[in-house]
């Protein structure tokens, strides 16, 4: 970190600091213990909590916050109102926690672009039908066992991560009119005529690895991109 890049700020207290950064006010706690979210600095515009026990969230106040990251905290639940008052929050991170399920309040409009649930507990995709901005979304190594609903058909939405799952059919009709990259790789994928048919979506439609199937055992191992799309 250079001097033109990080100004520190005199601002330490709990395993805190604040600083600049790009004409930025960053916030930043390590090894920290806390009930809730304590009121920040004025004009901070990125909030990173790492390494601490906080296993609630309820609510982010600020409405300045550009950027939230909380990694490795082993946060279990979040309040659906947690982000109604986080008006400008543009990236979610909430990697490397307990989460093993996500609601947002569906009357409020949020405006993140983009989410990080990797490493959680998940089992299911959460409802974001408030976050009608978003582009971005990483559900990778989680425990996702269907895609159901519409969650996922959001009109902005171009990017998923939906690797290390444990998918087994995925559908073209779970996904929006503008995706255009899908990350499915090191799921059981079950080869049947249902995922034939997101195959050839795949190959026609996004930007995406192929992936190997699991089942039926008599095909394990094999890529997709060796899965005839003929109906025999």
């Amino acid at each position: 970190m250079t001097p033109s890049d990080c100004t520190e700020i005199n601002h330490r207290q709990n395993n805190c600091r604040q600083f600049t950064r790009n004409n930025r006010r960053v916030y930043e706690c390590f090894n920290v213990t806390l009930a809730t979210i304590l009121p920040l600095p004025t004009a901070t515009m990125i909030l990173r909590i790492m390494n601490s026990t906080i296993p609630q969230l309820t609510s982010l106040v600020n409405s300045e916050i550009v950027t939230f990251v909380m990694n490795f905290c082993q946060l279990f639940y979040v309040s659906p109102e947690a982000f109604i008052f986080a008006r400008n929050l543009r990236k979610l991170d909430l990697s490397h926690n307990l989460l093993k399920k996500l609601e947002f309040r569906r009357d409020s409009r949020l405006s993140i672009e983009n989410l990080i649930l990797s490493y959680n507990d998940l089992t299911a995709v959460p409802r974001m039908h408030s976050l009608q901005l978003l582009t971005h979304l990483d559900l990778s190594h989680n425990r996702i066992r269907y895609l159901t609903g519409d969650h996922l058909l959001l009109p902005k939405l171009e990017v998923v991560d939906l690797s290390y799952n444990q998918l087994h059919v995925v559908k073209p009709t779970d996904f929006g009119d503008m995706i255009r990259i899908v990350e499915i790789d090191g799921c059981p994928w079950r080869c049947d005529c249902h995922l034939r048919d997101f195959v050839a979506f795949q190959r026609k439609t996004l930007s995406a690895k192929s992936s190997w199937c699991y089942e039926p055992a008599s095909i394990r191992g094999v890529r997709w991109d060796d899965i005839s799309l003929e109906v025999s």
